[in-house]
């Protein structure tokens, strides 16, 4: 075979080849149609964004009673595996707990009472170094005072060593059987309380593995605490009511005293002229009183307000008898009506 027909048999192979990749690849894309293909083709990441947007549809919030609600369940929980961790060991051991109650109930019940000092008789005392006597009872003493009541009934307080040898013997032995006496009723005592504390504890403890902890009961919990907060959200209404009922009233008072001094300011402003600023009623009387009447020319009219009434001042001119047109000056007190109550010159 020439070179040439080498040549033109690897072009038809070469050629051959290359419409059976295309070939392939058209009916591999004609498997899927676009639809598919773009289902097939969807990033990882767009699948998870629609998921998690799903979930957080599906997921509504929650509100403050509810997230109270739930610590409040997760804090009785904790507490009922830890009551219960604590009932299981005792109840393990409870035979154990009743047998030690009953022998420290034993104890104490064994303990002997110690004997207070019996009472002291009458006896003759005798002075040291004299005759005098008396009869007497012992009392007290903290071995060195003795206190001695007579037989009169009469109490007297001596020293130890002002008495014979038997008396100072007597008052040692007395003193030294009280004080052991003292000593062991102390230690009675002390080791009574200790007794008594461990029966308490033991009886506690007995108490405690005789009572299983009960679950916390989640739908209580949740009743509980929504019944706090609408008892709370009630008061807080009611609080609110009655906050926008004061602030109301004040308002209220605020306008009808705002309203008072504008029907006020309104019975001052009828009175005046609203052309020239005169007092209306002022003019009239002081026209009542001129010589002529028509001459009458308002200058200016000032007022001074005391509450329940006005005083004007009116500056004016007007002719005189002699038919000079001078200035002249009044002062005038008007009620809140506009009514002339005085009329001066000056």
């Amino acid at each position: 075979m020439s070179d040439a027909e080498r040549a033109a048999g690897g072009a038809a192979g070469g050629c051959l080849t290359l419409m059976l990749l295309c070939g392939g690849c058209l009916g591999i894309s004609a498997l899927f149609s676009p639809s598919d293909y773009d289902q097939h083709t969807t990033p990882v990441t767009t699948q998870l964004r629609v998921v998690d947007e799903e979930k957080e549809e599906k997921e509504e919030p929650k509100d403050a009673a509810q997230i109270y609600a739930e610590s409040m369940y997760d804090l009785e929980v904790l507490t009922y595996e830890q009551e219960h961790r604590e009932w299981e060991e005792l109840a393990k051991n409870e035979d154990e707990l009743a047998q030690e109650l009953e022998v420290k109930k034993y104890e104490l019940d064994s303990l002997p009472v110690p004997e207070a000092p019996k009472p002291q008789t009458e006896r003759t005392w005798t002075a040291l170094g004299s005759n005098i006597t008396t009869k007497a009872t012992l009392v007290d003493t903290d071995n060195e005072n003795v206190t001695l009541r007579k037989t009169d009934g009469q109490t007297v307080s001596v020293k130890k060593e002002i008495l014979v040898g038997g008396d100072r013997a007597f008052v040692q032995s007395f003193w030294e059987k009280r004080k052991k006496s003292e000593e062991l009723l102390a230690e009675y005592h002390t080791e009574s309380n200790s007794l008594s504390t461990m029966i308490e504890e033991l009886e506690a403890k007995l108490s405690k593995a005789g009572s299983k902890p009960v679950p916390p009961d989640k739908e209580r919990i949740f009743e509980v605490v929504q019944a706090e907060f609408r008892e709370r959200e009630q008061e807080e209404r009611r609080l609110q009511a009655e906050m926008k009922r004061e602030a109301d009233a004040r308002i209220a008072v605020r306008q009808r005293e705002a309203d008072a001094r504008k029907g006020r300011e309104d019975r001052i402003t009828r009175q005046f002229n609203s052309w020239n600023g005169s007092h209306i009623n002022v003019v009239k009387a002081v026209k009542r009183q001129m010589n002529d009447a028509g001459s009458f020319e308002h200058v200016e009219t000032r007022y001074r307000d005391h509450g329940d009434s006005l005083t004007i001042f009116m500056e004016f001119r007007g002719k005189n008898a002699y038919g000079g047109k001078i200035l002249s000056n009044v002062t005038a007190k008007v009620d809140m009506k506009g009514n002339v109550l005085s009329l001066s010159s000056f």
